[in-house]
């Protein structure tokens, strides 16, 4: 049987899907602010002030990725509970999720929501948190451009890396960037097509994909 895991990122092209349907069908990992909305299996982490918040707000488990090093905690906890390893070259916290589940779970095929890492009419996409705590107001498009490469970069190692596995960039724009166009791992998938792929984890289906 296929087993399945979820990465959600906070691009906005994830707004309007209720992230609760992924619980009970696969791992699920979120990242940095998503534990003010929902609750995943593992919250990641790549940055000490979203570590504080996260500290003092969350009663989850959550993950502080740093130095090659996946450290983590439970609720409360002063120390971490486990350590395990992680790239070093990895800088951005998307990329970390996706490869810790690579490497530290059975997963074969990976759904990642919220990955919107390039430019569309002429806008940077937009974080659903921008404007809150420890998130800028409004990037510059220089800065706003230099963190999607260093994603597109970080996530095309992960790809490069794990070719037994199968990601999906769900997206209603059926967009994959340039740089992973290479990967015949990666594809495209709406979310009118994952919505229904959903309902067939939920009774224990598999579904062909191609």
């Amino acid at each position: 049987m296929v087993s399945r895991g979820f990465i959600i990122g906070n691009g906005s092209s994830r707004k309007g899907f209720n992230l609760s349907d992924l619980v009970g069908l696969g791992e699920v990992y979120g990242c940095n602010a998503l534990y003010r909305d929902f609750k995943p299996d593992l919250l990641f982490t790549h940055d000490s002030l979203m570590l504080s918040e996260i500290k003092d707000g969350y009663d989850g488990v959550y993950v502080y990725v740093d130095g090659g090093l996946a450290r983590i905690y439970s609720s409360n906890a002063n120390k971490p509970d486990k350590i395990l390893p992680i790239s070093t070259y990895l800088l951005m916290t998307g990329a970390c999720a996706t490869e810790f589940m690579c490497k530290h779970t059975n997963v074969s095929e990976i759904f990642l929501l919220g990955f919107d890492l390039y430019k569309i009419d002429g806008r940077y996409r937009s974080n659903i948190y921008d404007g809150t705590k420890n998130y800028p107001e409004k990037k510059e498009i220089k800065e706003r451009l230099n963190s999607i490469t260093r994603n597109l970069s970080d996530m095309s190692r992960v790809f490069l890396e794990n070719r037994d596995k199968v990601f999906y960039r769900v997206g209603d724009d059926l967009h994959i960037p340039d740089s992973w166009s290479s990967y015949t791992n990666v594809k495209p998938i709406c979310y009118n097509r994952f919505k229904e792929l959903l309902n067939w984890f939920l009774w224990g289906e598999e579904m062909c994909l191609v």
